[in-house]
């Protein structure tokens, strides 16, 4: 589609209160490129939806640029690709013991852990919070690409899902909180565009 149409629906799903996730494929697999792309995008979105902008994320890994916005609370969006996440990463103790268990039972490990590593740093951009709380004391489940519950003692709720990818070495998850995650969780609009520049509603 062209970026007309792309802005005419992405601003009717907005003000419908739909949650917005951009996912794009930058010209090379740089995670410099990616990085890029993922801040014009944010640029452009919050340029786009002022003043009603409301909560905004980005994240960037090697081959794939993601921006989700929310029209009401916050949002946490994060891309992980397994060339960009160091095999120690994933083997450090970022895991609650509940979902270390699950990881002993879910094959390929690398991907359940790829997933796992998203779906935590997307919940903890939500909460606004980053690293500053340890990944382990969150539990975020394994991927799961419907919206699930997560509730930490101090931090409060939040709605997280998986999003499923084409690119099969990628992980993205999205996450909402505050005021958004007190209400029914919404469909997501999601755009994704390759690395051909083409904008499509997945």
């Amino acid at each position: 589609m062209d970026i007309e149409l792309l802005q005419c629906l992405l601003l009717e799903a907005f003000h419908a209160g739909q949650p917005v996730v951009l996912l794009a494929t930058p010209g090379d697999a740089s995670l410099a490129r990616a990085r890029q792309l993922a801040q014009r995008l944010s640029a452009w979105l919050a340029g786009l939806l002022t003043p009603a902008c409301g909560g905004l994320s980005r994240s960037a890994t090697p081959g794939l640029a993601a921006v989700a916005v929310c029209r009401e609370g916050a949002v946490g969006v994060d891309a992980q690709a397994r060339a960009g996440v160091s095999a120690q990463a994933l083997a450090g103790p970022f895991a609650h013991p509940d979902e270390l268990r699950a990881l002993s039972l879910a094959p390929p490990a690398d991907t359940a852990r790829l997933a796992l590593w998203a779906r935590k740093e997307a919940v903890l951009k939500a909460w606004g919070v980053g690293l500053g709380i340890a990944p382990a004391e969150v539990r975020a489940g394994l991927r799961d690409e419907a919206w699930c519950g997560v509730r930490h003692p101090v931090l409060g709720a939040a709605h997280l899902c998986s999003l499923a990818v084409r690119e099969p070495d990628h992980s993205v998850a999205v996450a909402l909180a505050g005021q958004a995650a007190s209400r029914a969780t919404p469909a997501l609009a999601i755009f994704t565009a390759g690395a051909d520049g083409r904008w499509r509603r997945a």
